[in-house]
């Protein structure tokens, strides 16, 4: 409930005129009367059940009556990049998503840029994760963590949903956010989506945000359980439903394995780092979740 007063606040400071629409997914934490109170002129959509976040802003993307809608995490906030993404898509026809410049809250840049996962970089992207931990990095075979591709505006392959701007017709025409991703990956395949459409993916480093994930602490608390396991099962959707089945499995035969010694490494190593130990009930975690797709 916290992150989001600041969200909509950086909204309605970078953007006063514009519509506001919160979707709430069921929440129970104080999150409507919150906005009831101090954003009395926001539209509040309650759902009653949670359907995951591509669903939500789909049912935000329909109330919408601009011409450009932005799409915002409740642990984002905007920092600049309402005008910038105003005379992007006002001066290129064939721009469909536009994707920014994201730091956490130490002010460090996190990849909000990235390529198209295929099975070899899904399994290269997990496989190599301790070398990425102990090199201190967090991109990845899926990730642009190249720092000359977030100084310049580029065309991209994905770019992230967390702060994400989106013509609203191509949004409509490419029927939103898939509902088969629950949480996360659902941004990568619509971009896919878009481009394999003939419309363009790009990213705006004028369009700046702030997205402090699981409060702040990011990725120094370890990786969530709930979102690993989501994210490994976005993953194999994606690779099944654009590259085909087989490439899906082949990557779900390489991850169990690979998830399953993490998982045993971190809890033997969390004796002494409560990461490790977060890190390996995720893998193990993660582990489970490939196994139940394998069988599905």
């Amino acid at each position: 409930m916290d992150c989001i007063g600041a969200c909509l606040a950086s909204v309605r400071h970078f953007a006063p005129h514009a519509e506001l629409i919160v979707v709430d997914d069921a929440s129970d934490d104080g999150t409507r009367e919150l906005v009831a109170r101090d954003f009395p002129d926001a539209r509040l959509v309650v759902l009653e059940t949670n359907s995951g976040f591509g669903a939500a802003c789909n049912r935000g993307a329909e109330l919408a009556r601009s011409d450009v809608v932005l799409f915002l995490n409740q642990d984002a906030v905007l920092t600049s990049g309402v005008e910038a993404a105003e005379r992007r898509f006002a001066s290129e026809d064939d721009l469909a998503l536009l994707g920014g410049l994201v730091v956490d809250s130490n002010g460090r840049t996190t990849p909000s840029q990235g390529r198209t996962p295929s099975a070899l970089r899904v399994i290269l992207h997990w496989e190599l994760y301790p070398l990425r931990a102990l090199c201190g990095g967090d991109a990845g075979a899926l990730f642009v963590s190249d720092p000359a591709a977030y100084a310049s505006a580029r065309d991209a392959e994905w770019v992230s949903g967390c702060c994400l701007f989106a013509r609203a017709s191509d949004f409509r025409a490419l029927g939103g956010f898939s509902r088969d991703y629950f949480m996360y990956v659902e941004d990568v395949d619509l971009c896919t989506r878009a481009r394999q459409a003939g419309r363009r993916v790009a990213f705006e480093p004028g369009v700046t945000s702030v997205h402090a994930e699981r409060g702040g602490e990011g990725a120094s608390a370890g990786i969530s359980a709930f979102a690993l396991a989501h994210t490994v099962a976005g993953q194999v959707r994606f690779l099944r439903t654009h590259c085909g089945g087989a490439h899906a499995v082949v990557a779900m035969l390489s991850l169990a394995p690979c998830f399953f010694a993490l998982g045993i490494a971190g809890v033997v190593l969390g004796v002494a780092s409560p990461r490790a130990r977060t890190n390996g009930r995720a893998f193990l975690a993660g582990c489970g979740r490939v196994l139940r797709l394998l069988v599905d």
